[in-house]
This record gives structure tokens, C-alpha cells and sequence, in this order.
């Protein structure tokens, strides 16, 4: 039998804890106000998870390890797209990475993708009992106890972290305190982290060079502070759901959600999109709501790619890279266009990204529009 609820009624730890003494089999998916995440059980044991999170996709994670560079990514999923070979088959077929390598990575993304969802209080939840997905390559065979005697660690880790650094948007230094000869090791996504610390780059723009997700950066660096290798430079403090700035006053859900059915039947999917993420940042619990968001992200999806943005069209700079520095950018157009090689098509940068399809594609329509990029 199926079950659903919301995880302030039934936390995740008592969900992990019935399915695996009860040796359920089927799949866990939670709904959060931006991603759904998923966890897939045989018998009560993990054997893996998935994300729409992009940081927290396989090619993304195994990006932000250094295990495979974005050409191989890049390359594995053309690959996979036209033969709709698992990513992580392809990219053992072509020696990109060893099976043991491989299934540890996965261990540590199931992780990651469970533990970063005890700090999800008030999301929606669906157990679909006997339901697998139809491939799952590498099964990972993780113990629930196993996972929960882990996670109440790792779990204080991350509380520790939003309480030492607010929000992703806080900024840090590196101090005058010296880093021991070796330390962090050279290829490790530590001394990544750790180079990239410079007084300028908030904390999502570091995991957003490095591919990574809040849940492996901030654990790297809430580290780093502790041994006094970084300070906090400058401090932004985390938004709350459905907080708003003075200057605008609330709207009800129902109200902007009406306006966003307005929007989309007159086509205008972009404005139909910001309504809507507005009125789930009320309600992050309405599924209604998440429903029409997600319709609303495919028509823009298709419609971007059929009339604005051809997916083989290669984007170039409409003018030189130093005459850019008077736009004001955000890091994540900044990524987009630093991908911008002459030889790399539309699809390609946006599937190489650590942002969502839509998100990517919603900021490459606006650099046409600004034409600040052009489309050959």
C-alpha cells in the first residue's frame, strides 16, 4: 500500500525507520519547494536515490569530485540522449571511471541526497509501494540504521552551518593563518573549495565553479572555519518562506496563482514561472500549486527551444569578454557565458551546467534578449 503526508507530521527518520524494519520495497519521493528527491528501497535497504537538484545529479557529482571533466560530461550525455544508455554505464564503458570508484561515488551521493533532506521539515511526501524505477545501474545496498546513526551526525554538521553562515549568499576570506604543506590534498574538491575563498565569491558562487551542492561546500567550509583558515567577510542572512521586501506587499497564493493562469494562457510562460515560484515560497506544501509550476516549466521549455533558443545554435558573445564588466551579471549568466566556447552548442552548455534546464534556459533568453550573447 502507498502512503503520503508531510514530513512535520511523520519526520523522515520515523519514515526511514518503518520502511527498513518493514522491508518495504518501492519508492520514497519528497517534494520540497524547489526539488523533488527521491529514494529508492529493495526489501528495507537503500539502493539508490535520485534528484532534479542539478548538484545532485550523477554528472554533476562526479563534476564536483573531479572524478570526470565537463567534456566527458558533455560527451556522456550526447551519448546518453541518443542511446538512452544509463550516464554511469557510459561512462565506465569508456574508461572514464573504474566500477568501485564508481559505486563508492554513489554511496556518497545517496547519502548526501538523504541526510540534506532531515533539514526539510515541512515537505510533502509519497511512498509508492512495490514501484522501481526500471534501471537501476550499481545498486548500493545502503542499511536504513545504518544511514540514520550517520545522519544524526551529519545532520548537526549542516544545522551548524546555516547557524555560522546564514545563507549561501555570505562571503568569506581566507585568513593569514597558514594551511599545512599538503593539506588540503592536491585534486581534492577541498583544496578547490579552499582556492576559491577570496573575499568576493559569496558561498553559492563557489558551488556553483565547482558543481557542488550547499551540503558538501558547506561542510568543507564550516571546517575551514573552525581551524581558522576562513572568516566570515560579509554575512547575508537566509530568507524565510514567503519572506518579502517591504516594498511589496503580500499577495495571497490564490491571487498570484489566478495571475499565473492569466499569464500562460496568453503564452507568457516567463512571468507565469515568477508568479508562481512566488506563491509556492507561500505555500511550498501546495501540490496544486507544484503542478502548475511544473506545467508551466515544460510549455517554456518547448516553446524556448521550438521559437528563442534552437538547441544546436552555439552561442557567442556579442561583444568582447572585458566589455562585459559594466552588466550586472549574476554568477550563474556569468557561468553560462564563461562556457561559451565557439564550439560548444546551446544544449550542450546548459546540460554541463549546475542549473536547471529551465532556470539555464530562462537565463539565456535573457542574454539574447539583452543581446549581450548571439545565436549562430
Amino acid at each position: 500500500m502507498g502512503l503520503s503526508g508531510t514530513l512535520s507530521t511523520f519526520p523522515l527518520t520515523d519514515l526511514l525507520q518503518w520502511m527498513g524494519s518493514a522491508r518495504k520495497t518501492g519508492t520514497l519521493a519528497v517534494r520540497g519547494e524547489r526539488y523533488t528527491k527521491k529514494v529508492f528501497l529493495k526489501e528495507g535497504r537503500i539502493i539508490s536515490s535520485a534528484s532534479d537538484d542539478p548538484t545532485e545529479q550523477l554528472g554533476q557529482f562526479l563534476l564536483s569530485h573531479g572524478r570526470i571533466s565537463e567534456e566527458d560530461l558533455r560527451k556522456g550525455l550526447e551519448t546518453q540522449a541518443r542511446t538512452k544508455v544509463l550516464l554511469g554505464k557510459i561512462l565506465l564503458m569508456i574508461g572514464r571511471i573504474e566500477e568501485p570508484e564508481l559505486r563508492r561515488l554513489l554511496v556518497m551521493k545517496a547519502e548526501e541526497t538523504i541526510f540534506s533532506l532531515f533539514l526539510w521539515s515541512d515537505a510533502h511526501f509519497e511512498f509508492a509501494d512495490g514501484e522501481l524505477p526500471d534501471q537501476v545501474f550499481v545498486p548500493i545496498g545502503l542499511d536504513v540504521q545504518d544511514v540514520l546513526l550517520k545522519g544524526v551526525t551529519i545532520v548537526d554538521e549542516l544545522r551548524n552551518v546555516r547557524r555560522a553562515f546564514g545563507s549561501m549568499a555570505t562571503v568569506l576570506a581566507r585568513t593569514s593563518k597558514p594551511v599545512p604543506p599538503g593539506q588540503p590534498p592536491d585534486r581534492s574538491i577541498d583544496r578547490s573549495v579552499l582556492s576559491l575563498v577570496d573575499g568576493r565569491r559569496s558561498i553559492a558562487d563557489i558551488c556553483l565553479a565547482l558543481h557542488a551542492s550547499e551540503f558538501t561546500v558547506g561542510r568543507l567550509l564550516i571546517g575551514f572555519l573552525d581551524r581558522g583558515y576562513v572568516a566570515v567577510s560579509r554575512r547575508e542572512e537566509a530568507r524565510g518562506p514567503g519572506r518579502r521586501t517591504p516594498d511589496r506587499p503580500f499577495v495571497s497564493p490564490h491571487a498570484l496563482v489566478a495571475r499565473a493562469r492569466e499569464r500562460l494562457a496568453r503564452g507568457d510562460h516567463d512571468q507565469a514561472l515568477d508568479l508562481l515560484h512566488e506563491a509556492l515560497a507561500v505555500s511550498p506544501r501546495d501540490l496544486e500549486i507544484k503542478k502548475l509550476y511544473d506545467e508551466a516549466a515544460e510549455a517554456f521549455r518547448e516553446d524556448a527551444y521550438a521559437h528563442h533558443l534552437p538547441p544546436a545554435k552555439i552561442p557567442r558573445l556579442a561583444s568582447a569578454l572585458k566589455d562585459l564588466t559594466a552588466e550586472k551579471l549574476t554568477p550563474q549568466e556569468m557561468f553560462l557565458i564563461s562556457r561559451m566556447n565557439g564550439t560548444w552548442d546551446l544544449k550542450s552548455i546548459i546540460d554541463i551546467s549546475p542549473i536547471g534546464e529551465v532556470e539555464a534556459l530562462r537565463l539565456m533568453k535573457k542574454l539574447v534578449e539583452r543581446r549581450l550573447i548571439e545565436l549562430e
